[in-house]
């Protein structure tokens, strides 16, 4: 555990913000998305009651064509509702942009035209979690909640060389956009 006072995520303690929660047949799943060659990741939420739970995470995957898989896989009966990084929407040199090849694969973006601050997105993660709003399955999404704990802030600004930040990116985005939005800025 990251016992640092630099720590990103502060507010995370894992036995306070565990959860029992279930996956419901059918119910649509929502998905923070990290774009990132060779390295994307995502995390798997539910949303009940204006709380919002991870169900799951999906580490390391290869590419987006390979999320839309592994989520279609993982999760058969499930409609998906993406809140992807905003470059996503980005072309690409094959003129295919990752926006486009999750709306191609049946999923529903959304996501603002461009990604909120990065203290805005940790400072609503750390606020899902004082308020009672923002809890995480440890046991379904263990790089999530290893990251949660060990991820630490390098001159101001959280460490990207620890490898820790893709899932915890993925996951802030759902939570800032789910449980907060343009909000989040007044605070």
């Amino acid at each position: 555990v990251n016992v640092n006072s630099t720590s990103v995520y502060s507010s995370y303690l894992r036995e306070e913000h565990r959860h029992n929660e279930a996956i419901v047949a059918g119910e649509s799943l929502i998905v923070g998305l990290d774009f990132n060659v060779t390295n994307m990741n995502a995390v798997i939420h539910v949303k009940r009651s204006n709380k919002l739970y991870a169900v799951g995470e999906i580490v390391s995957a290869y590419n987006t064509q390979s999320i839309c898989e592994q989520l279609k896989i993982k999760y058969p009966s499930h409609n998906f509702i993406i809140n992807p990084d905003a470059s996503g929407n980005s072309r690409h040199s094959t003129g295919a942009t990752d926006f486009g090849i999750l709306k191609k694969a049946g999923f529903r973006i959304d996501a603002p035209k461009k990604n909120p601050l990065v203290n805005h997105r940790v400072n609503a993660v750390n606020l899902g979690f004082e308020q009672g709003l923002y809890f995480v399955d440890d046991i379904a999404c263990p790089v999530y909640a290893e990251s949660l704990e060990k991820q630490a802030y390098k001159d101001e600004v959280p460490d990207k060389s620890s490898g820790y930040d893709h899932i915890t990116e993925a996951g802030g985005y759902s939570v800032y956009r789910n449980l907060f939005g343009k909000k989040i800025a007044k605070f």
